[in-house]
């Protein structure tokens, strides 16, 4: 199979993919937007293409499928990728085009603070996306009635940085957008940690409940024994719920003995997991929560355009519903 036959059959193959994920076909010429049948339980929606001008998937496979003069002059330059296709900047449009992706809206709701938007580095099944980490702290959200609102810094390890920083998505990095103001009161990223903040915190979208400090019975027991602990105190730490401070009381605090309570509280709660085990390599996760801290929702229940903008104010993604 020459070239050109192999590279039909690919598209071909990415076409059935596409039509068996979506029950439609993504890849019809009209760009339209994804369509929202109005407030109730189709209200959260995902993004399967860019809305502006037609997809720029179909454009880049349009353009590296079309016949043209090179077919008849053979040439040593390659023709441009389809990610490069994607990453080529129109007019009015960021090169960031194609990379960082509006991928779901949630929109349900008279409530700030259950609105929201995710953005991820990285295009539909792959398309666009880039290994660069991007910026995007400064960038803006609008929505149709043209207001803008920036994207602000968040807090890389919260409770523990001082100041907050800058947002950068590495490929495939992802971040919340809530329209209203947090429980937290601050932008953040996830960590191996974060879990222990929902005891005290309500997160829209949620936090995951998993914490790297998780340790099995087992392996609570052999650590337990080493420290010269009780049997009391490791049947106690054993039955408490994944990341969740514990509590005592005045009978818990004689049975389990001095000892015990003093090494469950330095080691079982958010601070002391981020102590014990921020060094480790897949401590920091890549996802990151922000509030825009807004008291009203910025987006149409039934129907708006949404456009992610760069820091120069060139459009990066749209979104319509």
């Amino acid at each position: 199979m020459d070239n050109g036959g192999f590279l039909i059959a690919v598209i071909v193959l990415i076409g059935i993919v596409l039509f068996s994920l979506s029950g439609s076909s993504p890849l019809s010429g009209s760009g339209s937007a994804p369509l929202a049948s109005g407030p109730g339980s189709g209200t959260e929606i995902r993004n399967p293409q860019p809305v502006s001008g037609g997809s720029s998937f179909l454009k880049a496979i349009k353009s590296i499928t079309t016949p043209s003069a090179s077919k008849s002059t053979p040439s040593k330059v390659q023709s441009p990728s389809v990610a490069e296709q994607l990453h080529s900047q129109k007019p009015g449009y960021s090169r960031y085009e194609g990379a960082v992706r509006i991928t779901h809206v949630a929109r349900s709701g008279e409530d700030p603070k259950e609105e929201y938007m995710t953005l991820r580095n990285g295009g539909f099944l792959g398309f666009g996306a880039t290994s660069d980490p991007i910026a995007v702290t400064g960038w803006t959200i609008e929505n149709s009635k043209k207001e803008r609102f920036p994207i602000p810094k968040a807090f890389n390890i919260p409770f523990i940085d001082a100041d907050p920083r800058d947002i950068v998505l590495p490929s495939g990095g992802q971040i919340h957008i809530v329209t209203g103001r947090g429980d937290l009161g601050v932008g953040f990223r996830e960590n191996g940690c974060a879990g222990y903040l929902n005891q005290y915190y309500s997160f829209v979208p949620s936090v995951s409940n998993s914490c790297i400090d998780r340790m099995s019975s087992s392996q609570i027991r052999t650590l337990f024994l080493d420290q010269g602990l009780s049997g009391a105190c490791i049947d106690y730490v054993s039955s408490l719920p994944v990341c969740r401070i514990p509590t005592f009381n005045f009978e818990t605090t004689a049975k389990l003995g001095n000892a015990c309570l003093e090494y469950v509280s330095k080691n079982f709660s958010y601070t002391a997991c981020v102590k014990n085990y921020r060094n480790e390599k897949n401590f920091l996760k890549n996802t990151w929560h922000v509030n825009l801290n807004r008291p009203q929702k910025l987006f149409d229940l039934r129907h708006d355009r949404i456009i992610l903008r760069d820091e120069l104010g060139l459009i990066v993604d749209e979104f319509e519903y």
